[in-house]
């Protein structure tokens, strides 16, 4: 409770001012006349003195009497004109104030309401006068109000604050936070209570909201078919769920007690801990990778994580949450599928090299007969000798794309990344007998960013790609246009060119082996090259597609992962079943 400021002992004042006027006006009476005796000559003379005394005494009492009145009457003032001030201070603090202000009398009745909690409400101060807090008071909290209250009123304590539910006007209730103290007067009484209450009420949706989204994560999280992880930035578990559990054999316990990199094999540890490294540094939001997991018993499983890290204060990763899929089965699939795939391509390159020896004599043949026996010929044999002699060509031409096709994916990885525009100038060269034929002008936009791709794959993907545009739209009379980016780890290459372009319903097939299309049936080639591409973009786990050029023709682009650690045919192969699939 507080108390309000009690009149002090001035009441004693006038009694203190009565006293001393006794004394002092009695001490003036016995010792003047004793002074008047003896100075008065006669009874006349003394008579006189007296009357003078008197007067004297007085004027003396009035001006006394006038100086205490004009002090008491400045004291007055000066007292009201405090009050008032005080009085206006607390109505503009009690009207203009943000939060809810009310005055209760000890029975808890309003006397007065300020607007912010009527706002708050929506009563008008009307409506409020005079009605119980307790009505306006959730009834799951009123027993708890209540007793807030006796202890207040008993004296027991001299606040009390808590956290409760107002009934509105117009809703069910609104969330506040009250403050009471009571006013003591004169003898202890309590003569009214002050009730400041904050509106909560958004403060509690969000509660309510971040508390039914934590109860829907701690649901996804212990039910997820996939293992969830959550970590400190240095890797250390904090929590893990039933289906990371068992994909390792690691009790949760267990867990808890390692960090990521504990239960990573040791040759994926260094790339996983500069993952982490670059997460908690801010310079990845996110990482997806594949790497394989040790699991309790010793066995090596296969697991694509996915990690991310929550920033708290000063953007500093507070923790981090990681998503693992078991792609054990997968990735032996793919092994076996590797597997069938060395096989078929070793058929290919051998029966594409048992063919082409006898195919070799057969075309030196027909040449021969054509050149040597050309008199002795009539024009039908030296047809027959000539489309023998093209079909060869034509067939050694496909052997060729197909034994290329075949050594896609043997080739060894650089160590360092490969000149990209050493490489295109290399193609541009050995296109340079058809370039002036066709009329076509290539022009390279900036500079070809270097990749780690091996120079023999480069030089068949601008080969085909160039080629092909040369081919299709050299003549067209703008110039066929080369570039390139890169954007972390991935590297982006287009041809555009500004020919007759590509049918929308074509564009998916073009890269489908032997197949050419409505513009390429009757131009040469075997239908092989764009097939030849889109396997190099897959074995480095890219993509190859081709657009409409604004205006006319088409440009192919083609992305590549430049991230030759963690390179593998299979990941070629597992793109190549998806798509069969």
């Amino acid at each position: 409770m507080t108390r309000t400021s009690t009149p002090s002992r001035d009441h004693l004042a006038p009694l203190k001012v009565a006293f001393f006027y006794f004394v002092a006006a009695g001490s003036w009476i016995l010792l003047s006349d004793q002074l008047l005796r003896f100075i008065a000559v006669d009874a006349g003379h003394l008579t006189r003195l007296q009357t003078v005394k008197g007067w004297l005494f007085v004027l003396v009492s009035a001006l006394l009497l006038y100086a205490l009145v004009r002090h008491y009457m400045l004291a007055v003032h000066r007292r009201e004109d405090l009050l008032r001030v005080s009085e206006e201070r607390f109505r503009s603090v009690f009207e203009n104030a943000a939060a809810g202000i009310v005055v209760l009398s000890p029975e808890k009745r309003i006397l007065a309401a300020n607007a912010s909690f009527c706002r708050f409400l929506g009563f008008s101060p009307e409506e409020l006068a005079g009605r119980n807090l307790l009505d306006l008071t959730h009834p799951v909290d009123r027993i708890r109000t209540e007793q807030g209250f006796r202890d207040l009123l008993a004296g027991q304590s001299r606040t009390f604050s808590e956290e409760k539910r107002f009934l509105t006007r117009d809703g069910p209730f609104a969330w506040g936070h009250t403050s009471v103290a009571c006013i003591l007067g004169r003898e202890n009484e309590a003569p009214y209570c002050i009730a400041l209450v904050q509106d909560i009420s958004d403060r509690k949706r969000a509660e309510e909201a971040l508390r039914a989204s934590e109860e829907r994560f701690r649901s996804v999280f212990h039910t997820a078919a996939a293992g969830m992880v959550l970590m400190r930035p240095d890797g250390r578990i904090l929590q893990a769920n039933p289906a990371f559990v068992r994909f390792t054999g690691f009790a949760e316990e267990e867990l808890l007690q390692r960090t990521i990199a504990d239960v990573t094999h040791p040759e994926d540890r260094e790339r996983t801990l500069e993952y982490y490294r670059n997460l908690a540094a801010g310079k990845d939001e996110t990482v997806h990778y594949e790497k394989r997991y040790l699991t309790r018993d010793g066995r090596t499983v296969w697991g694509h994580a996915s990690v991310a890290c929550l920033l708290g204060r000063d953007d500093i990763p507070s923790y981090c949450i990681g998503l693992v899929q078991d792609i054990t089965d997968r990735k032996r699939v793919e092994e076996e599928l590797r597997e069938s795939n060395r096989e078929l391509d070793a058929f290919v390159h051998t029966v594409s090299h048992d063919l082409r020896s006898p195919l070799t004599p057969i075309i030196g043949y027909a040449g021969f007969l054509r050149d040597h026996c050309r008199d002795r010929l009539d024009g039908e044999t030296d047809g027959i000798l000539a489309e023998i002699e093209g079909q060869g060509k034509k067939m050694l031409a496909l052997l060729e794309d197909l034994l290329c096709l075949a050594r896609v994916g043997r080739l060894e990885c650089p160590l360092e990344p490969t000149d990209t525009g050493e490489v295109l100038r290399m193609v541009l060269n050995d296109l340079t007998g058809g370039m002036p034929e066709a009329g076509a002008e290539v022009r390279i936009i900036g500079n070809l960013p270097p990749i780690r791709v091996p120079e023999t794959l480069l030089l068949q993907i601008f080969l085909n790609l160039v080629g092909n545009a040369v081919h299709y739209a050299g003549n067209a009379g703008r110039p066929i246009e080369v570039g390139g980016e890169r954007r972390h780890d991935r590297v982006r290459f287009f041809v555009r060119d500004h020919g007759s372009g590509i049918p929308e319903e074509e564009r998916e097939r073009i890269f489908d082996l032997f197949y050419r299309g409505s513009t390429g049936k009757h131009r040469k080639g075997t239908g092989i090259g764009l097939a030849i591409v889109q396997k190099i973009a897959r074995l480095y786990r890219g993509s190859v597609w081709v657009e409409e050029t604004p205006g006319g023709g088409a440009t192919f682009r083609i992305e590549i992962i430049d991230d030759c650690a963690t390179l593998s045919s299979s990941e070629a192969l597992t793109v190549e079943t998806e798509k069969a699939g």
